[in-house]
């Protein structure tokens, strides 16, 4: 075999197609092949993702709470000398992220983990930003993909959007805020905060 056919050989075994295709070509094709809308089926797969996402990374934080501190674990919210503290009940020596007994209503862990009503606040207003970031780009997406959609719509779609956003919001940390009050479990507040947020989205 002559070195220059080994070559050639190599060459077209190694020799891959590609296809390029425009934006609307490849929108047509995906249309022709699966029988949807693309606009309809990206707008309705990131809308659910957007409504959904800040719940799920809420449930991350609930199952790092289980695993510390029990699905029973109990704290109280109490104030010393000007201070606002929450005290968590049972051995401390259990415990991989709240070491201590105590610390103070603000501490970094404490707000991350969304104990308490500044940590429970916080977390309603992260998902409420995230939810925020994902629906905006959304609606301006539809608005390129679609023929009909003005720019009056957009606008009119994105404030309701960021209204509906506000407000259970709102709602959400109002009765996580009560729950905080009315139950020493620590899982308590995000728990209501989550399901509140999911029945209003």
């Amino acid at each position: 075999m002559s070195k220059s056919f080994e070559i050639k050989n190599k060459i077209k075994q190694n020799t891959q197609v590609l296809d390029m295709f425009s934006t609307s070509e490849l929108i047509k094709a995906w249309e022709e092949t699966t029988g949807e809308k693309f606009q309809q089926t990206v707008g309705e797969t990131v809308r659910f993702s957007a409504n959904n996402a800040s719940a799920l990374l809420d449930i991350r934080t609930v199952i790092r709470l289980i695993k510390d501190l029990g699905i029973d674990g109990k704290v109280i919210l109490k104030a010393m000398n000007g201070k606002q503290y929450v005290i968590f009940k049972g051995y401390a020596g259990n415990r991989s992220i709240f070491t201590a007994t105590r610390y103070l209503a603000n501490n970094p862990k404490v707000v991350d983990m969304a104990i308490g009503k500044v940590g429970v606040n916080r977390i309603i207003m992260a998902g409420a930003r995230l939810t925020i970031f994902m629906v905006v780009p959304l609606n301006v997406l539809n608005y390129i993909l679609s023929d009909q959609q003005t720019m009056i719509q957009l606008i009119g779609h994105t404030a309701t959007d960021l209204t509906k956003v506000g407000a259970a919001s709102a709602i959400a940390s109002l009765a996580a805020t009560a729950t905080a009050t009315l139950t020493t479990l620590a899982l308590g507040p995000l728990v209501v905060a989550i399901v509140v947020g999911a029945q209003l989205h």
